[in-house]
């Protein structure tokens, strides 16, 4: 349940991806919350099937984290294998993209920044924009978003069975 519920949550977010990168808008922000609804839907479904499936119609709050948080693992490393795949194969350029996004931001913030440490800035953030970095950063980010989302969602999803005598 985990498993299929997880890739599918990873597919729909790489084809979000897809769609915004064919835009040629791959920073856009409204991407990055319409993700979170999706991640935030993906572990609710894979949780209700659980629920309906694997357990009879009930399921306790610590089983609902768990096949939460089990469900955006899988979400997570389908993520971070497109990134991956896409940052070192498909499109290296698409990083120059995000570095003038930060540059843009920086000036934005600090419109008197000194040269010398506009350009330390924008080094480092090239260095963090790495395939394999993302792909770890992902990972990480994901799993802490889909945990975070599984304890709130299961506050609503928790169903006690009833007492039997």
């Amino acid at each position: 349940m985990a498993l299929t519920n997880g890739l599918l949550t990873g597919f729909v977010l790489i084809l979000i991806s897809l769609v915004f990168y064919l835009l040629n808008d791959p920073t856009n922000q409204i991407a990055t919350y319409i993700s979170y609804v999706v991640i935030i839907a993906g572990i609710v479904w894979s949780t209700l099937a659980w629920r309906r499936d694997g357990l009879g119609g009930y399921i306790t709050y610590g089983q609902a984290v768990g096949i939460g948080s089990y469900t955006i693992l899988f979400t997570a490393l389908i993520s971070a294998v497109y990134i991956f795949v896409f940052m070192q194969f498909i499109d290296p350029g698409v990083k120059d993209i995000f570095i003038a996004q930060a540059e843009e931001q920086i000036l934005t913030r600090t419109p008197d920044i000194p040269d010398e440490q506009l350009d330390a800035a924008l080094a480092l953030t090239e260095r963090m924009f790495n395939p394999l970095i993302l792909a770890i950063s992902t990972l990480f980010t994901y799993g802490l978003l889909g945990v975070l989302f599984s304890l709130i969602t299961s506050a609503f999803l928790k169903k006690k069975a009833p007492e039997s005598f």
